[in-house]
Parts: structure tokens; sequence; C-alpha cells
């Protein structure tokens, strides 16, 4: 017998003898690990490896845990064993700590075959990556330790109130758990349900009355009729079909209206005693005050007089103030002189639609329209009406307000145009650059000196319109520099003309310093010779392209145009007006940070720390806060050249005045085709 035993808490079991009985076993129906150093799906394996490296969070050698299982059928939880089985391979850690989460309840993640699945996860589409933390979508359920190196075999236990609570407030019959290491260089497997020894969840429970109505934690519950309480009788544990033949009578306590969002407190309620009548029992409260939050449990009085305490459950009833039922769309980009519709749809709780309701439309924090319409028109959208918009919503008969989500509209235009015609000048906007030689000294501190622009000849030959860069300077075009938040990170194309002979080098870019690891990021830039072009959000999420060699001495025009969405992301590149693919990534791929630091040209500002310093020529800087297709570049590339691409091949193409496919069907197909006439490959002739 290993000694890593199961605990079940013997000291409660014993307090809890009231119709216990042997725990239900659950075992996993899905699990798989989520490797940061590898794009599949390690979901068949036989085990589940987790490992959280000193590196740091985005440590390639990261391995988190994902584990699934279904409660269909299962009661409320007394207290519940979690139980995880050791694989012994190639490299035991010899101590550590593995910390146990739960999704909760409704959150992204929490539904098996909708937010993931044990053979698709990756590290790509994952919905949380290490380090996990207590929020809004995860709580920590316990975890396990061991001193020494376990043996193959050896099971770990997790048996916390806060696995049993995370049980019971479960709605949708299925929990997933999420496994993360501490900070610690060595592997810890444990068999995955593939091996034939898969986690565990034994679950031991008690007669408590059950399926309450409302349901736990219930939202606008009308106050306008009685509300009738309801649930069911607890069960026989020796026969789950059957109410518990002992309960003779429910005590129900309810307590009065909680209005400052403290948790029910029934010490000083006394219980409403209602006699077993059947499987299922009721009471009516006759009045509710509204924004209120209720507390209520039901406990089963035994014929010994004994008594099983029940769970509590909790309603909030409706609200005095409005509701906003669809928020403001977060980013709306259009055409010049397009009309624009701005909308939300709000509930009047007094009288159950929109009505009686006042609709304060801002622009940039400016009142710019205030009505019974929960529309606002832009009749013809231009610069002017750029900007973050936002809705205050009002019931006329008590003032109480609520405001949206704050929306973005934007122009298609371009943002930001340096043409390093012999200066800096941004010749859209306002985003002038400024030339910076960057020095680090011996003790690793920075520091920063003016330096003057060089210029040389064009794309097109012409002289001193075109800022010559040697790798000693950079040149910065502050922190409303684009690519930016708001404006063209969440849409958005760059392009420009280079000629370099550089294998790692920036064309633009910048990474927010925000306090965690992930920070949103942009980078147009030269990878081992190759153009590339990469974004990222606030977390793990990003999107990149690394194609199309441009260092050969030779100008290029190049482009990267991308997408940043709450459903997914992409990045595409372009080399002289042709595509060079596509790079696209799914799940919620925003919000993007507000800069603070400056966008560079010629660099790449990271969290301050300016790098990649570029070498060679570069001309006619333009940024768009809209993404291109393959007719965009086609076209900007045209312009410059009056070269057309060609981006609709003909099936009848053959060859063209130079003896190869030149797009065009023409004389010299025909000619091509003509020549083989009459010729065949049948046999016999």
């Amino acid at each position: 017998m290993s000694s890593y035993i199961k605990v079940f808490w013997v000291a409660l079991a014993m307090l809890l003898t009231v119709g216990t009985v042997e725990a239900g076993t659950v075992t996993t129906d899905a699990d798989a690990f989520v490797y940061l150093g590898g794009s599949g799906n390690y979901g068949e394996q036989n085990t589940i490896v987790l490992k959280r490296s000193s590196s740091g969070t985005t440590s390639t050698y990261n391995r988190s845990g994902w584990v699934h299982f279904d409660l269909a059928g299962q009661p409320s939880a007394t207290e519940a064993v979690l139980t995880f089985t050791f694989h012994a391979d190639s490299s035991i850690a010899s101590s550590g700590t593995v910390a146990v989460w739960g999704i909760i309840d409704g959150q992204p993640g929490d539904e098996l075959g909708t937010d993931w699945s044990e053979t698709e996860i990756t590290r790509d589409n994952a919905l949380y990556n290490m380090d996990f933390a207590e929020g809004e979508n995860l709580t920590q359920l316990g975890s396990f330790s061991w001193t020494s190196a376990p043996t193959d075999g050896d099971e770990f236990t997790v048996s916390t109130e806060a696995l049993a609570d995370f049980i019971n407030a479960d709605t949708n019959d299925e929990i997933t758990i999420l496994l993360s290491r501490n900070i610690n260089d060595g592997n810890f497997s444990l068999r995955s349900r593939e091996s034939g020894s898969p986690a565990t969840l034994d679950i031991e429970y008690l007669p408590r009355a059950w399926q309450p109505n409302p349901v736990d934690k219930q939202d606008g519950v009308s106050v306008d009729s009685p509300l009738v309480l309801t649930w069911n009788t607890g069960l026989d544990p020796d026969d789950q079909l059957q109410i518990h033949p002992d309960i003779t009578h429910h005590q129900l306590y309810i307590t009065g209206a909680i209005l400052d969002g403290s948790d029910p407190n029934f010490a000083a309620v006394s219980p409403i005693e209602i006699p077993v009548s059947g499987a299922n029992s009721s009471h009516t409260i006759n009045t509710l005050l509204r924004d209120a939050t209720y507390g209520w449990r039901v406990d089963e009085k035994m014929a010994d007089n004994s008594v099983v305490t029940g769970l509590v459950w909790t309603f909030d009833t409706a609200l005095s103030v409005p509701t906003i039922e669809v928020d403001l769309v977060a980013d709306t980009l259009v055409d010049a002189g397009t009309e624009v519709n701005l909308s939300i749809e709000a509930l009047n709780p007094f009288t159950g639609d929109g009505s009686g309701i006042t609709y304060m439309w801002y622009q940039n924090d400016e009142l710019v329209q205030s009505s019974a319409s929960d529309t606002f028109t832009i009749a013809a959208a231009d610069i002017a009406n750029e900007g973050k918009y936002s809705c205050t919503v009002k019931i006329n008969s008590n003032g109480a307000m609520v405001n949206s989500a704050d929306g973005w509209v934007n122009v298609k235009r371009v943002i930001q145009y340096h043409a390093f015609n012999a200066d800096l000048t941004d010749g859209i906007g306002t985003n002038d650059g400024a030339a910076y030689e960057y020095v680090t000294y011996p003790t690793g501190d920075p520091n920063i000196f003016d330096a003057t622009a060089a210029f040389g000849p064009g794309w097109d030959g012409s002289e001193n319109s075109a800022i010559a860069m040697d790798g000693s300077y950079y040149v910065n075009i502050g922190s409303f520099g684009h690519p930016h938040s708001n404006v063209s990170l969440e849409h958005g194309s760059a392009a420009c003309w280079i000629k370099t002979t550089a294998t790692d080098v920036n064309i633009m870019g910048a990474y927010e310093s925000q306090p965690q690891y992930y920070t949103t990021g942009f980078q147009f830039h030269i990878k081992g010779g190759a153009l590339r072009g990469y974004l990222r959000d606030m977390d793990a999420t990003s999107v990149e392209r690394n194609t199309g060699i441009v260092n050969d001495d030779q100008w290029h025009y190049v482009v990267a145009t991308w997408n940043g969405t709450p459903t997914g992301g992409d990045m595409a590149l372009y080399v002289d007006g042709v595509s060079q693919g596509k790079t696209t990534v799914t799940g919620e791929f925003q919000p993007f940070g507000q800069w603070q630091l400056d966008m560079l040209i010629g660099a790449s500002n990271g969290r301050g720390v300016p790098s990649g310093f570029f070498v060679g020529l570069m001309d006619e800087l333009e940024v768009y806060n809209y993404s291109f297709n393959d007719e965009d570049v086609a076209s900007l590339y045209f312009e410059y050249t009056g070269e057309k691409t060609c981006l609709f091949p003909p099936t009848m193409d053959r060859t063209g005045p130079l003896g190869t496919a030149d797009c065009v069907v023409d004389l010299y197909d025909f000619a091509s085709f003509a020549a083989s006439w009459m010729e065949s490959g049948l046999r016999p002739e």
C-alpha cells in the first residue's frame, strides 16, 4: 500500500452519520495537457504532464493540465475527494506542489465540447494558461504536495470545503479542473484516462433538500406577485429514487432583504416548520423588495429529532435600475460617407420593455444626443465623427441610470505617413518623428541622445527621399504613434519601401510596459532575412507571419495587414504586391492596452528598451486603420510602380511575350495551344 493514501476526513464523517453512504465515484471523461512548446494536441497521451519552468510563464517548457467530470445525476456534496495517480517517467521531480483550480460555473472553459475538447485543445486555443489566478473565471480548490520522489502508482488527493462548494455551485452537470505546478524545472506526470487509471471524484452526501426554485443565485426575480419557493425532499441514500423515510419536517429559514451585498446570516432567523407531504414542498413569500438579495435554507428534520443542515441558496430580486440587454458594439470601422447606426437594447424593470427610458449618447465624453431613441445615427461618417462613444440609460420615473460599454468609431483612412523627404514629418497627422541614439553603458543604464537623421535615394531614385539608417539610431513617433489601440491595432495595415541586407532588424514596433508578463505588442520587422508581422493583446493571444525574403539589397514594397477581434485574429504579409500568405488564430483577441511607451520606427520599443535597429533605406512609410485584402495591396503597388499584380490567374493562361504565363489569355496562349493541335497520346495509333 502506497504511503500516499486517500484521506476522507474521518472526523467530519463521524459527525455526519445521519443517512451517509459510501462515496459515489465519478471518473473523468476528458483530460489533456497544454504544452507551450508544442502547437499540437496532447489529449490522447497516457499522461498529464505538468511543469512550471523557472524561466517564466511564457517558457516553452511549461505544461498545464485540463480535467473534466460529468456530474449528471450526482446529488449535492457533503465532501468530495479528487484523486490522481502518479506516473513515473524518465524525469521525476523529487518535491513540489500541484495547485488544483476550477473554472467557475458558467464561465468560459466550463463546458466540454463547447469551450474545449480533449482532442482539440492546444496552446493556441486554450482559454487559460499559467500562471492561473483567482478571479471571476477561476478559483483555487486546493493543492497536493510531495517531499520525496514518488513511485509509480502513488495516489494524490485533494479534499477541501472549497472543492465541495465548487461541486455544489455547479448548474450544468459538468466541471473543468485545471492543474498547475509550482516553479520547479522537473516534470511531474499523472495518469490520464487513456492509461486506464484516470482521475476520480468521490462524492459523499446526506439526504439534503435539493433542486430549489428559484435556482441558487437566480437574479431578476419578480416583486410584482407573491413568490413560491419550492424544493425537493432529501433522498434515501439506499434508494435514490425515493425520499428518505425518516424525514418528518422541513425547517425553512428565510433571511430578510439583504441590501448591502453581505452574505446571508441565519443566526437570528427562526425556522418555519413544514410537515413533509411528499417528494416536494413549497412556501409562499408575499412581499419582496427590489434591488435585494434573499437567502434561504431548508434543513431536514429526522424522526429522531436530528437535523440534516441544508445548503444556503440565494436569489436577487428585480432591480429598480435599467439593465442593458445588448451592449454597444466595441469597434465600428466604416468607409467615409457611410451611415453609421450605434444602438443598444435596454430594459426598464418597471415596464418590462424599453419604454420610459431616456438614452443619453456621448462622443468622447461630450453629450451629443438625449432622446427616447436607443439608436444614435451618423448620417455620413467623416473624421469629425471618429472617437469613443457611450450611452447612459436613465429611467424617467426614478432617475436611475446605468452606463453602456464604450464603442469606437473610425473611418477607413491613412493615419500615419512619412515620405522621408529629408525630414521626419507625419504628413497626415501630428506624430512627427524625432531621431535618437541609444547607448547602454556597462552598468546597464540606458542613455538616450539626440541624433541626426540621414537621408538617401528613395525607391524611385529621387535624392534625399528615403531615411538612411545605419543601426546607430531610431525614430520616435510618440505614445500616440500608430499602430495604436482603438485606432489601428484592432484592424490595421502598415506599408513601406525598404532596401537592406540585414537579417534581423525592425521596421517599427512597440511592446507595452504592463505589469503582467504578456503585454500588448506590435512588431513589423525582418527576421532571418524574411518579412515578419506580429500582434499580441493584453494576454497570451498573439498572431504572427514570417515569410518572404527581403534582405537582398533590392527595393521591396512590404505590407503587413492584420485583424484582432473578440473571436480571433490574423496577420498577412505582402512583398511587391504579391501575397506571402496569412496566419489565423482563434479565441478572444482583445483587448489591446493603450500605449504608455512610444512607438518607434527603425527599432522596436520593448518595455522601454529600443532594439533591433534598422540598417538600410526606408521610404514611404504608411499606416492605415483598416486591414487590406489582395486587391487593396495590388492597387497601392500599381500606384507606385504602374505594375499590375496577378490575383486571379486564368485557367487558359499558358504563356506570354517572355515565354511564361502572364495572367492574360491572348494570342500567345492561342499560338501555344495551336502548336499542339491534333496531337494525340492514344495508343495504339
